[in-house]
């Protein structure tokens, strides 16, 4: 049984990881959507503005896959989403000094 174990193991091993974001950039892309949700939100209901996470997306040269790779990885332990929201305050704070 144990060599069962360390052969699956193994070959888990193998299997190449999705690529994950850093944190700083999955922070910064998280502000800027809150931002461009922002904008969205104060614009007139007849305007042609639509919100668009893709044009967020390519700004940071990061595909909708990559993205929601790093989300899965964050969902797979809760508690890096504390060291992730940490950055995004971190990020804000900066942000809001320029």
């Amino acid at each position: 049984m144990p060599a069962v174990v360390l052969a699956l193991a193994s070959c888990a091993k193998q299997v190449p990881r999705e690529k994950v974001l850093e944190n700083e950039t999955f922070a910064q892309i998280y502000i800027a959507f809150q931002e461009e949700g922002t904008r969205f939100r104060n614009v007139s209901p007849d305007s042609a503005h639509v919100f668009d996470p893709e044009s967020v997306l390519s700004g940071f040269n990061v595909s909708e896959e990559e993205f929601r790779a790093t989300v899965r990885f964050y969902n797979e332990d809760l508690t890096r989403w504390k060291g992730f929201f940490s950055e995004v305050v971190k990020q804000s704070e900066l942000n809001e000094k320029k």
